[in-house]
């Protein structure tokens, strides 16, 4: 029994682990993998399922078997000792299934679980048996029983058991190939090879190119190679004859027989003469109906030849024969030279032959003036994201998932269709409104089971430098050769020969030569499954001597790309280094202005202080982590975001846990950020008031200069102008002294730098637009020479807006473009979107664009999405007014109704004057004049309350005209002159000139 169980597990490929009494452990996929060890282990079992009732035992009762067989990644370490020491080696909960599956199954059954089953596809019959519930597993298992092999079914078909996905690219290729078949069709045969890496398409192509000929009168023949009969004589042709004929197994010899000369006749040959050459390529007796064949092997595999030949030629003398030759690499040397034959034939025939092989494979027909060849290239990102949309039936996928299939798939289409359906098939994505969103926070994407055997095998093929591509993998997708030699446990000569090993089986690419080479794998999954194969405690290992080896012999690498050294500590499990690293990862980024690799930096250091023991120390390091990520959140996920929040509350339990006055100070400043900008004012307001309270006992002029901008910020959204203005002036005297920068690298801003763009703000509603300009413009250029991009971007957000609310459209459109540009550049969330506000409005005025109208709103929307209320009222005030402007009601409306429900429930009522204004306006435009004056008059309430001369100015000027055009003359020009009068500057403005004419009009 053993030695017969040992003998077909061999056969396969497979090795036997451990014998426990009557029970066996066998491995398929080590020592050695291949890509098709699920089917090597069902073939194995159902081979030993059948010979072991065969065996004779001294009591004559038969033997039986139950067989369970599961799939799954599993680390082999060093297969020493006996029994449970065994055992033990082996890490995964793989054998667990296969042992709790044979428990399951009847005897003389071979039960697979759904893995298993996935890897297989269409090759063998299978039937369900349903979930099963199973000891150690929590949820029930799906379980199958593997009846036989199937018959008739091509490797591409078998692994293709669903349906194909939409077919992508490969154009100029299908082309070529349909010209080739109207040659062929025509009486001029035509060969093409096509040749590429596993995964590429070869097969799809073929499968397009049946779709393309479709029902055109013609022959298919299939002849699929196969790794498990590269030594059977004939194998792809007698498979192709098998399915041609009809046969199925356990037939009748003489049913056989028949099906055979039918097939022959077919073709138009004497089955007299042919079909015992043929019966013999089966083992089918002739049971008297045919003469022996008594002849030498030599002769009898000659005459096989051409009576095969002779069949083929014949067929297609009745019609153009499409004959597909699929993995040529497989192929057996007799089938060889069937094929060889043909192929020199091919001209004088009505034949297309299509030949798919890999490239280690040397095609024997090259350069033959009938054979053209094909060599399938990677796709290109978009037609890798034509896969992935195929694949999710046209529901878009988040943005960093698509990127990490990108990534991991390098163009090659199965590993794109196969990652895809993983992703989809993980948990990790919902369905929401007709688009997959995350459920949970992004991991790296695990290999796909339908991938793992084959990327495997292609790194045991190389076993003796297997442990150098396991050790670059370590290192990432491209390593250096010097970064290479530090660690590795060879050099040199040695070293150099085993990575040409490694880029000539093309699992690497190499760029320039030792001691300068750089490599880099050809595949990120290859990466994936070389890093995956070793133990934990190996990969510690080659994690910490990387570490070490670029912080102690690479000092310029280490200064530069301090994170990748943090990354190797910390897959080392040395936290306490990792940490160091991740703090100067984080340090280093923001130095860079990287924000969102800043956080990525410091989030990665929090995450491991959290676990390391509880002390003093460790907060006091959490804290500075939680302060120094601060400002690249707020630049990076957006001021209002929830893990600003989330950031700044941690510090500030932290800080007074710490009694650390300066970090009280700090998170309570992140905090009031936070409320400002989601437009909770009344938090805000208090806020900012602590914040004065705390500077003011420290007498601390930082913090006073902070402490004033945010009281001035949250003053002016209250629309207390004058007030604001006061402050704002008093920020700016309070910064004076201080440096530009300090406070930046602390909080994300200089207060002096936003207290004079907030006062030109301020001093254009007042009336005094050119003085408010020119203030705005110096805080701009202020901005510039501090070299900080997010003060930058606030900076010229506000220039934009002076110049929206003094009507100079084409000024704004200009310096909005800009304004896009570079918050696209460096990932500012938060000003993108309000720059697509400015953007839009300014094309509507200068353009008469509608679309522009609705890039405002659609601006407005990516604000909110940040988490922002701030502004809201006044965007929606400049939206309606663009509306307004190209005359699109419903939108103008819209903006209104947001605007000022925004205005009552935050208390931001900067734009209130405006937006009462324009609903006068809207309500014009609708025919409701009998709102009108009423919405007007509010307008005017509002501004002279607020003491918004430039919304004053509007708001009568808009109401005169409606007086005039009433016959109100005289209370017309009662109403505008004062506040005509009573304008400061600006004189040469758009509205102060209306409000001129208008007046001279009235006269």
């Amino acid at each position: 029994y053993q030695s017969k169980c040992s003998e077909i597990v061999a056969r396969y490929d497979g090795f036997v682990a451990k014998f426990m009494g009557d029970g066996l452990l066998a491995y398929f996929g080590f020592p050695r993998a291949h890509e098709d060890d699920a089917e090597r282990a069902v073939r194995a079992a159902l081979d030993i399922a059948d010979a072991i009732p065969r065996i004779e035992t001294r009591v004559g009762a038969p033997l039986n078997v139950r067989i369970g067989i599961a799939t799954g990644v599993v680390v082999v370490g060093n297969l020493v000792g006996q029994g449970s020491a065994q055992e033990q080696a082996v890490v995964g909960e793989t054998p667990n299934l296969a042992a709790r599956l044979q428990a399951l199954a009847a005897p003389g059954k071979v039960l697979i679980g759904e893995t298993t089953r996935r890897l297989l596809g269409g090759t063998f019959e299978l039937a369900p048996i349903g979930p099963q519930a199973l000891k150690g597993f929590d949820a029930p298992i799906h379980a199958w029983a593997a009846l036989r092999e199937a018959e008739n079914v091509s490797r591409f078909e078998a692994a293709r058991s669903h349906a194909m996905s939409h077919f992508v690219g490969r154009e100029h290729e299908i082309a070529l190939l349909m010209d080739r078949w109207r040659e062929a069709s025509e009486g001029e045969g035509q060969v093409v090879l096509v040749s590429g890496e596993a995964g590429i398409g070869k097969s799809r192509i073929l499968a397009a190119l049946c779709e393309q000929i479709g029902d055109e009168p013609h022959i298919r023949m299939r002849y699929q190679c196969s790794p498990h009969h590269v030594n059977d004589a004939f194998y792809p042709i007698s498979s192709q004859l098998w399915q041609a004929a009809g046969f199925s197994s356990g037939e009748p010899v003489t049913a056989r027989l028949d099906k055979l000369e039918a097939c022959i006749e077919r073709s138009g040959l004497p089955p007299k003469d042919v079909a015992p050459l043929l019966a013999a390529l089966f083992s089918t007796p002739l049971e008297g109906r045919y003469p022996k064949l008594e002849m030498a092997p030599v002769e009898q595999k000659e005459r096989t030849i051409a009576a095969l030949i002779a069949m083929f030629e014949a067929l297609t003398r009745q019609a153009p024969v499409l004959a597909l030759l699929e993995d040529l690499h497989w192929i057996d040397p007799t089938s060889l030279d069937v094929f060889s034959r043909l192929v020199d034939r091919a001209p004088k025939l009505r034949v297309l032959f299509v030949i798919t092989y890999r490239p280690e494979f040397g095609a024997p027909w090259l350069g033959q003036a009938h054979v053209a060849s094909l060599s399938l290239s990677r796709f290109a990102r978009r037609q890798t994201l034509a896969i992935v949309d195929g694949v999710t039936g046209g529901k878009p996928m988040p943005r960093e998932v698509l990127e990490q299939i990108v990534e991991k798939t390098d163009g090659v289409p199965l590993f794109v269709e196969e990652l895809t359906k993983t992703v989809l098939e993980s948990g990790l994505l919902r369905e929401e409104n007709g688009a997959y969103v995350l459920t949970s926070a992004m991991s790296p994407l695990a290999i796909p089971s339908t991938l793992q055997d084959s990327l495997m095998a292609r790194l045991d093929r190389l076993a003796p430098v297997k442990e150098i591509a396991q050790i670059g993998a370590v290192i990432g997708r491209e390593f250096t050769y010097g970064l290479l030699e530090a660690v590795a446990p060879i050099d040199g000569p040695p070293l150099e020969e085993a990575l040409e090993q490694l880029t000539a089986a093309e699992l690497i690419h190499a760029r320039g030569q030792p001691p300068e080479a750089t490599y880099v794998f050809k595949h990120a999954l290859v990466q994936d499954a070389a890093y995956a194969s070793l133990l934990k405690s190996r990969r510690h290992h080659w994690h910490q001597r990387i570490a070490e080896a670029i912080r102690d012999r690479l000092p310029e690498t280490a200064e530069q790309q301090p994170g990748l050294i943090a990354n190797h500590f910390t897959q080392a499990g040395l936290l306490e280094p990792a940490v160091e690293w991740w703090d100067c990862a984080g340090r280093c980024a923001m130095s860079r202005f990287a924000n969102v690799e800043a956080v990525e930096s410091y989030s990665k250091g929090l995450a491991l202080l959290a676990d390391l023991p509880k002390s003093e120390a460790r907060a006091r390091r959490m804290l500075s982590f939680r302060l120094a990520v601060g400002p690249a959140l707020l630049a990076a996920r957006g001021y209002a975001s929830r893990e600003v929040e989330h950031n700044y509350e941690t510090a500030g339990a932290l800080a007074e846990s710490l009694n650390d006055r300066d970090a009280i100070f700090t998170s309570a400043r992140g905090l009031w950020h936070y409320f400002y900008d989601r437009g909770d004012l009344a938090r805000a307001l208090a806020l900012a008031e602590r914040l004065l309270a705390l500077a003011t006992a420290d007498a601390n002029a930082e913090e006073s200069g902070l402490a004033l901008r945010a009281l001035g910020s949250t003053r002016m959204n209250l629309a207390e102008f004058a007030r604001a203005q006061t402050l704002f002036d008093e920020c700016i005297a309070a910064s004076a002294g201080s440096p530009i920068g300090v406070c930046f690298e602390r909080h994300g801003e200089e207060p002096q730098i936003v207290a004079t763009q907030y006062r030109g703000l301020v001093l254009c509603l007042q009336g005094f637009a050119d003085l408010g300009l020119e203030t705005t413009q110096s805080a701009l250029a202020l901005a510039r020479r501090s070299n900080f991009p997010l003060g930058v971007a606030f900076a010229r957000q506000i220039v934009g807006h002076m110049l929206a609310l003094r009507r100079d459209y084409r000024a704004c459109l200009a310096l909005a473009k800009e304004h896009v540009e570079f918050c696209s550049e460096y990932g500012f969330v938060f000003w993108s979107a309000g720059s697509r506000v400015l953007h839009g409005i300014a094309r509507a005025f200068v353009d008469g664009d509608r679309n522009g109208a609705l890039e405002a709103e659609t601006g407005i929307v990516e604000w909110m999405k940040t988490g922002a209320g701030l502004h809201v009222p006044t965007w929606c005030s400049l939206t309606a007014s663009a509306a307004l402007a190209v005359s699109d009601l419903e939108l103008a409306e819209k903006s209104l109704v947001k605007g000022l429900d925004v205005a009552g429930k935050n208390g931001d009522v900067f734009a209130l004057a405006e937006l009462q204004r324009l609903t006068g306006c809207l309500l014009v435009k609708q025919n409701r004049r009998d709102e009108v004056r009423e919405t007007f008059a509010e307008a005017i309430a509002t501004a002279r309350e607020q003491g918004a001369r430039l919304y004053l100015l509007r708001a009568v000027r808009d109401l005169a005209r409606l007086l005039a055009e009433d016959g109100e003359r005289l209370r017309a020009v009662e109403l505008l002159q004062p506040v005509v009068d009573d304008y400061p500057e600006h004189r040469n403005g758009l509205d102060y000139r209306e409000a001129c004419e208008l007046l001279a009009g009235l006269r």
